[in-house]
């Protein structure tokens, strides 16, 4: 989590170096994604419920969750995380790419680790991981 929130303010570091792609053709895509990024944040936030937590480790009392989002994605609240910094990025500050791809980095390492603890507390993870095949993104993986 400290590594995680790290990352994250070292993108917003990097969106401070002056380094942009003005076209207003751009700027339009950077937000679209930005925008996508925090739908489906909050998509996923609401179809977790009191099952949301940022720790890898699934709540006591959690379940676990396969509608929404994750009817096509297991982890799509990183696949947010990931759309809404590009997007921003792209808006702002090229060099926030970089930190983006650390982050990408980093949420892939997580996610095998809450893969594992999530095999662990739901009987059912496996064929649900079997059945929904991408981490992130639809489209990417």
């Amino acid at each position: 989590m400290v590594a995680q929130f790290g990352v994250i303010a070292a993108i917003a570091a990097l969106w401070l170096v002056p380094a942009r792609l003005d076209a207003p053709a751009v700027q339009g895509i950077a937000l679209a994604v930005a925008a996508a990024g925090i739908l489906l944040i909050g998509s996923a936030y609401r179809a977790m419920g009191r099952s949301f937590t940022a720790f890898p480790r699934p709540r006591a009392s959690g379940e676990l969750v396969s509608s929404g989002p994750f009817r096509f994605v297991r982890h799509p609240t990183y696949g947010g995380g990931l759309l809404l910094f590009s997007g921003v990025s792209l808006a702002v500050g090229l060099a926030g790419l970089i930190g983006a791809a650390a982050l990408l980095v980093l949420w892939w390492r997580k996610a095998v680790l809450e893969e594992r603890l999530l095999m662990e507390r739901f009987p059912d993870y496996a064929a649900y991981r079997r059945r929904v095949r991408r981490r992130f993104l639809p489209w990417l993986f």
